[in-house]
């Protein structure tokens, strides 16, 4: 979605990935490889260059099992990274944080970017180590940057075989008239945000003046929905009553949250499309195919 949005703004798009891109227009603006191959970047990287940094390997509740593996093939790669974007003298970096995992348990409700971040897990600290790393390197080398701590994503183009994204798994679920796997009470509350609201912000983060003192931005609506919520509303979108397989309780799970938001002139909070109105039949599309 971002790859092909930045070609319509006229932007030019190099990708690297391990996986060649759906679209296959996008072929030839395609470099296969991973996070650890830093050495491409001498390949990749110029002055001038804005760069988007999405990759990560690890998921939150799994990265505690590994979190040297999570060291290993997420923050350290991001360092050499930078160290390559830093020597290249690109524009700015623009890094797509989380949106929860870096506050830990919440103590407001809704979460602005000064809540206190206390990650309780791997996947957190290392990607709050990253914002902290990108602090250091814009003071010791100038390095422009900015950060998106992303709600929870749902979309078209979100893999709806995964383990990640509640909303695009249970349709993708619906789909192949599956169970919906469900934890705990589906009373847990979350900020989701539809897939084309964040490649909006992400062009925002490109475009903007990058002198700007604040760098650290929540992407959400500010609007919590319950998985039961979502449940609700995927019935209404899709017509179907899907059958639930209760899983029980999970432990370090957050009950609730919502992002906040600083004042300022910045500002990209928006109003979320509701999921029937929009996210569920682009998501269905995708769940109706084969993984």
């Amino acid at each position: 979605a971002l790859s092909l949005r930045l070609l319509e703004e006229g932007h030019s798009v190099t990708v690297l990935d391990p996986m060649p891109p759906r679209d296959p227009s996008f072929r030839g603006r395609w470099i296969p490889g991973k996070l650890e191959d830093h050495q491409l970047g001498e390949k990749i990287l110029r002055r001038g260059m804005k760069v988007v940094h999405l990759a990560w390997s690890s998921l939150p509740e799994p990265s505690n099992k590994d979190p040297h593996g999570d060291l290993s093939f997420n923050l350290l790669p991001t360092l050499r990274w930078l160290d390559a974007c830093a020597d290249a003298g690109v524009d700015r970096v623009i890094f797509m944080s989380s949106g929860g995992t870096v506050y830990g348990v919440p103590v407001t409700d809704p979460i602005r970017e000064d809540h206190p971040t206390d990650p309780i897990s791997s996947y957190g600290i290392g990607k709050l180590a990253v914002e902290k790393y990108l602090s250091l390197y814009g003071h010791l080398r100038g390095l422009p940057f900015f950060v998106l701590r992303a709600s929870n994503i749902y979309g078209p183009g979100k893999e709806p075989f995964g383990r990640q994204g509640a909303i695009n798994v249970f349709l993708g679920a619906v789909a192949r008239n599956e169970k919906i796997r469900l934890w705990g009470d589906g009373r847990v509350v979350r900020d989701y945000l539809y897939i084309t609201d964040l490649v909006d912000l992400v062009l925002r983060c490109i475009e903007f003046d990058s002198s700007y003192q604040e760098r650290i931005f929540n992407a959400g609506y500010g609007k919590g929905h319950s998985l039961l919520d979502i449940l609700e509303e995927i019935r209404v979108a899709t017509g179907r009553n899907p059958e639930i397989d209760w899983l029980g309780g999970k432990k370090g799970g957050r009950a609730r949250q919502r992002s906040g938001y600083r004042q300022g002139p910045f500002r990209i909070r928006m109003e979320p499309p509701g999921v029937s109105s929009r996210g569920c039949p682009g998501n269905l599309e995708v769940g109706e195919k084969s993984p």
